[in-house]
């Protein structure tokens, strides 16, 4: 009956688990000693009072069959004790509690598990905090995933980072190997164009005595014509030499023609060494040939200027020969004048061809000396260049340094982001 079930309530309120009490004094003086945690005292707290609470509600309620009668006694039990209600609350409550520390436990050092959740089990406060604490876990679980994905695009740019810096390297050496050449090609260019100037200077000086040999002669011719009068007895001799003297002066003619034409050549090679040599921003290859080309045409040159002088030689062979003659041949004076008035005019040809060739090898040595400006020029713009390269390297280096630390860095953070599991 009720009544009964009053007294038994009554009979409950003064009991006492048995241990019970020991049990809570046991573990306060652990508390107050600093052996036990705030923490661990309220939980073990919490235990001995939960545990006691419903064992002592399993003995009281066994007698009852009736599942009336059970809640009946279990409402009256509770309304009339609710210390022992806010015992069982505070136990179930210690027990969320450690549930959400221990998950927090497992993020922060054990495996790192971001994809478990705190089971809501209530709507109350602890509810709402199990909810706050999942969408934490969830949004962090989004974070570590994308910065995983970062970190692989992180690894895979270091990576390309690492081959265009082996690259890099690469075609710095090319580029240092091409330099190198080329400033080789330069200064064997600026030799031959020294060479060559040499060539025209000495061509130049070379066609100035001719002139003034010329000059010499018709001075000569000019003093024999006074005298020419005297000489008739020899005219076939006087003829014959002034044959010889007209052949010679062909040949002048025809070396110095050789001469106009390597000259010219050697304008044309001029240039094309200076176009040549413009091109040689990459490979100077081609300016060797071009330079050996003017080296051959210096030499034929040279070649030429002294058949000029062996001829220029025999012909003032030929010209005391027909003074010989011009005094043995005293009277054939008319026809005489005539010849040497003809070999007036071959000086006059020689010389006008020797300041041809004097104009010539002026214009040469001035292009000559352009050519060894611009190659000044090229050789101070690839010095330039080089050292430009040097410091791309060294660029290139401190780049490789840093992908190699960006690389370590890199691992590092994908071992740190691997410890999660997302």
């Amino acid at each position: 009956t009720m009544a009964n079930l009053e007294g038994q309530i009554e009979t409950f309120k003064t009991a006492q688990t048995p241990g019970a009490s020991d049990t809570l004094a046991e573990i306060e003086r652990q508390y107050n000693a600093d052996e036990i945690t705030m923490g661990e005292f309220l939980a073990k707290r919490d235990t001995v009072m939960q545990s006691g609470f419903e064992k002592t509600l399993d003995e009281k309620f066994t007698s009852f069959q009736d599942s009336a009668d059970r809640r009946t006694y279990e409402e009256k039990f509770i309304g009339d004790n609710p210390g022992y209600l806010e015992a069982f609350k505070a136990g179930k409550l210690t027990d969320d509690i450690n549930g959400l520390i221990n998950r927090i436990n497992e993020i922060s050092s054990g495996d790192g598990d971001l994809t478990a959740r705190v089971a809501v089990n209530s709507k109350d406060e602890f509810g709402l905090l199990a909810i706050a604490f999942n969408g934490f876990v969830e949004k962090l679980q989004q974070i570590i995933k994308q910065s995983l994905t970062q970190v692989q695009g992180l690894n895979l740019s270091t990576v390309q980072l690492a081959e265009s810096s082996v690259k890099s390297k690469t075609i710095n050496h090319q580029l240092r190997e091409a330099t190198e050449s080329i400033v080789v090609a330069i200064s064997e260019m600026a030799s031959a164009n020294l060479e060559m100037a040499n060539v025209a200077t000495n061509s130049a000086a070379e066609a100035e005595k001719t002139s003034e040999l010329s000059k010499k002669g018709m001075t000569v011719v000019s003093h024999s014509n006074e005298k020419i009068a005297l000489l008739i007895k020899d005219m076939n001799s006087v003829l014959n030499c002034s044959d010889e003297l007209k052949a010679n002066a062909d040949s002048i003619v025809s070396v110095l023609s050789v001469i106009s034409s390597v000259a010219e050549q050697t304008n044309l090679l001029a240039l094309n060494a200076a176009i040549e040599a413009a091109r040689a921003g990459e490979h100077g290859r081609g300016f060797a040939v071009v330079a050996d080309e003017v080296r051959t045409l210096a030499n034929r040159t040279q070649q030429s200027t002294n058949d000029i002088n062996k001829i220029i030689g025999a012909l003032q062979a030929s010209v005391i020969q027909s003074a010989k003659a011009i005094n043995q041949g005293k009277k054939n004076v008319d026809e005489t004048a005539v010849t040497f008035e003809e070999a007036g005019n071959v000086f006059v040809e020689i010389q006008t061809s020797s300041d041809r060739v004097n104009d010539m090898a002026i214009q040469t040595a001035a292009a000559t000396e352009e050519q060894s400006f611009v190659a000044e020029e090229i050789s101070r713009n690839i010095h330039g260049l080089s050292e430009q390269t040097e410091n791309a390297n060294n660029l290139v280096l401190k780049g490789d340094e840093l992908s190699q630390q960006v690389s370590v860095s890199s691992e590092g953070l994908a071992s740190l982001m691997g410890r999660f599991k997302v």
